[in-house]
Order: structure tokens, then C-alpha cells, then sequence
């Protein structure tokens, strides 16, 4: 079984380019980009310039923490009425030995 999302969230910085071929080739309709202030408007700015248009891509640049992308991309979720999230992260947030 194949399996479909509604969204990527992007959690680190890079994986927006990776998100973006998915959009593209329309496997999901939303990019949400869920950063920091540091990267947030850099990755928003790279992630429209790369798809052409802002109109599926949101951002939440409050984050602190894992636990703060987690909170802020719900909300996002929540109203596009988002049921089904791809994650997109660096090496950074996947558990390491």
C-alpha cells in the first residue's frame, strides 16, 4: 500500500529543496516550514523561489525546540484541516547513537 500525505513539514535546514520536488510532482499540497528565527525566512524565501508560488507554503518561525515544531506545525494542521503529515528533517533531529 502506498501511502499519501497532505503536507511535509520541514523541521531542518535543507530538506525544504527535497520537500519542494515533492510538491511539485503534486505527491502533497502543503510545504509547512516549522523553524527557529534564524533559518525560518531564508528556508520560506528558498522554498517559494524554488515552487513558484507562496500560496501552499506556510511557516511558523517561533520555534524553540523539537517540541515547539511539533506544537506550531499542529496549528498549522489544524487549519488546512491536515490530517496526514510527512516529516522532513536533517540528520540533526533523528536519533542518533
Amino acid at each position: 500500500m502506498v501511502e499519501t500525505y497532505n503536507a511535509i513539514v520541514v523541521l531542518g535546514r535543507g530538506a525544504e529543496h527535497r520537500s519542494g520536488e515533492a510538491i511539485q510532482a503534486g505527491a502533497v499540497k502543503y510545504l509547512f516550514i516549522v523553524v527557529g528565527k534564524g533559518d525560518c525566512e531564508v528556508m520560506y524565501s528558498e522554498a517559494v523561489r524554488e515552487l513558484g508560488d507562496a500560496q501552499n507554503v506556510f511557516k511558523d518561525c517561533r520555534s524553540e525546540s523539537t517540541t515547539n515544531n511539533a506544537y506550531y506545525a499542529k496549528k498549522i494542521a489544524e487549519k488546512l484541516r491536515v490530517k496526514r503529515i510527512l516529516i522532513a528533517t536533517s540528520s540533526f533531529h533523528v536519533k542518533r547513537d
